[in-house]
């Protein structure tokens, strides 16, 4: 779903306010990014067991087509097409770890040849693994399906 959307918003509360266990006293505030990407992250982690999605030729044909919302998605998105294993090895990896820097550099370095020419774009870690493991999780799970069909 696209994380800026009214609906996004109505089903994500309503997906943590059913969990009971979810609940913390308090508010807790947020991108919708951010948890979209989380949850695409543990997603795969659950769903491909820690493995490689799956050949990352088919992979990164699948590349989702659900992104991009946006200038910085696409070309994250792009990221994803040239790097599907990369972005896997990154998601293997701890959050605000030295191997998390060390998987974020190439991809990072990648990233400029996936912008609009004449564009420039500042995104944060947390803002680039969630949008990396959005498109990865995505494509993984479009690949699988069509791999299914076949």
């Amino acid at each position: 779903m696209d994380a800026r959307s009214t609906d996004y918003f109505s089903k994500m509360n309503k997906l943590i306010n059913d969990l009971e266990s979810c609940r913390l006293p308090g508010r807790l505030k947020m991108s919708n990014v951010l948890l979209l990407g989380g949850l695409a992250e543990a997603a795969y982690k659950h769903d491909f067991a820690g493995r490689r999605a799956l050949d990352p030729v088919l992979l990164a044909e699948n590349v989702s087509p659900n992104l991009p919302l946006d200038s910085n998605e696409a070309a994250l998105a792009c990221v994803v097409r040239k790097k599907p294993q990369a972005v896997h090895d990154l998601l293997g990896t701890r959050i605000e770890s030295a191997q998390e820097l060390d998987a974020i550099k190439p991809l990072a370095e990648e990233l400029s040849s996936c912008m609009v020419p004449g564009t420039s774009s500042r995104l944060n870690k947390s803002y680039f693994r969630s949008v990396l493991a959005l498109a990865l999780f995505r494509s993984a799970t479009l690949t699988a399906s069509q791999a299914g069909a076949r």
